[in-house]
C-alpha cells in the first residue's frame, strides 16, 4: 500500500496523536455514555474535509508507538514531566484508523519502535522522490518536522478552505513567528539549532548563554555538529569567541542532542483497517453521523453489503 501512497500526486500525512490532543481539548464537551469522543470526531472531521476538498489525494494517518529508538539515547526520557490526560485517548487510535480507512485513498501507517514524526518524515521523503510533480502536506504541530520541508513538502497547522496546503521551505522563511523562534535559518538546519539550544518540549538540555548572533553564524556555516569544531570567526569580540570555544568543548552534548532531533528515513508499515462491519457499527455507536453520512455518500457499497449487521456497540474505554 505504500506504493499507492507515494505514487499519488497529492499526499497528506496526518499526526494522529496531535490531532487527538487538539480535539480532546477543543471538543471536550462531546461524549457518549460518559466517554469522551471529541478527539475521535476531530480527526475524522479533518479526514472528511481533506478527502472532499482534494479527492485525488492519498491521506495517511500516522500513529505513535510507545518506544522510540531515535530518542532513546543515554537514557534520556524525553516525555518525562508531560501531563497525563484523565482519559487515555491513545486507546482509540486504531478505532479512528478503522473508521477513517473506510474511505478510498485513506490509509494508516506506523513503524515498530518509532513515533509518528519518523513515519511522517519517511513517507513525505519517499513520496517526494517518487514523483517530480508531487505535493506533500504534513499536518502536525511538531516543530521537529520542519526539517522535512522543501519546495514540494509543506507543513500545515490549521486547515481551512483558504489554506489546504500549508507552508513550504520558502514560505516558512517569511513567517514572522518562525524568524523570531529560529532566527531565520534554513528549516533543514533546525536539528542543529535544537542540538545547540536544546528543546524544552522534549526535555533536551542545550548549551547555555550562546549569543544569538554567534548561534546564527555557527548554524549558517555548519551542516553537522562536527563542522563546529573547524569554525573560527576572528572578528568576534573576546567574550563571544569564548562562547564559540564553549560550543566546541561541549561537542559531545551537541552530538547527542543532534541524534535525538535529527529524523532519518525508516521503513514504515502502511495498511487499512480490516473490520468493516465493526467500523460501521462504531460510527453508529459513537454518534458520528456526519462522517457516517459522508462514507455512505462516497462508498455506498459498504452499506449495501453490511447494512443488516450494523448495530450499536458497547462504547468501552477508560
Amino acid at each position: 500500500m505504500l506504493c499507492e501512497v507515494i505514487n499519488a500526486k497529492y499526499v497528506y500525512v496526518l499526526d494522529v496523536s496531535w490531532l487527538m490532543y487538539r480535539g480532546y481539548y477543543s471538543l471536550g464537551h462531546l461524549s457518549v455514555e460518559g466517554k469522551p469522543t471529541g478527539h475521535i470526531f476531530s480527526v475524522l472531521r479533518i479526514v472528511n474535509s481533506i478527502h472532499s476538498q482534494v479527492p485525488e489525494a492519498a491521506i495517511v494517518l500516522c500513529l505513535d508507538l510507545k518506544s522510540n529508538y531515535r530518542k532513546e539515547i543515554d537514557g534520556v526520557d524525553y516525555k518525562e514531566g508531560r501531563s497525563k490526560l484523565a482519559y487515555n485517548i491513545h486507546q482509540d487510535s486504531e478505532k479512528i484508523v478503522n473508521m477513517a480507512t473506510l474511505l478510498d485513498r485513506v490509509y494508516a501507517a506506523k513503524a515498530e519502535g518509532y513515533e509518528a514524526d519518523d513515519v511522517m518524515y519517511s513517507i513525505a521523503k519517499k513520496a517526494e522522490r517518487e514523483r517530480s510533480d508531487s505535493c506533500i502536506t504534513i499536518f502536525s504541530g511538531d516543530d521537529d518536522l520542519l526539517q522535512s520541508l522543501s519546495d514540494r513538502i509543506y507543513i500545515l497547522r490549521e486547515l481551512n478552505k483558504k489554506n489546504i496546503k500549508g507552508m513550504n521551505e520558502r514560505d516558512i522563511l517569511d513567517d514572522e513567528n518562525y524568524k523570531k523562534k529560529y532566527l531565520g535559518i534554513l528549516a533543514s538546519k533546525i536539528p542543529l539549532f535544537k542540538a545547540i539550544v536544546g528543546d524544552k518540549s522534549d526535555n533536551i538540555k542545550g548549551i547555555e548563554r550562546v549569543p544569538k548572533d554567534v548561534l546564527k553564524r555557527v548554524i549558517e556555516y555548519s551542516d553537522t555538529p562536527n563542522s563546529i569544531l573547524y569554525l573560527d570567526f576572528p572578528d568576534l569580540l573576546s567574550a563571544k569567541r569564548n562562547r564559540l570555544k564553549s560550543l566546541k568543548e561541549n561537542i559531545d552534548i551537541i552530538r547527542r542532542n543532534y541524534g535525538l532531533v535529527k529524523i532519518n528515513e525508516i521503513n514504515v508499515d502502511v495498511y487499512k483497517g480490516n473490520n468493516i462491519e465493526e467500523s460501521l457499527n462504531l460510527l453508529l455507536t459513537l454518534k458520528l453521523g456526519s462522517f457516517r453520512n459522508y462514507v455512505k455518500e462516497v462508498n455506498p457499497d459498504l452499506f449495501d453489503c453490511n447494512e443488516s449487521s450494523i448495530k450499536v456497540m458497547d462504547v468501552g474505554g477508560t
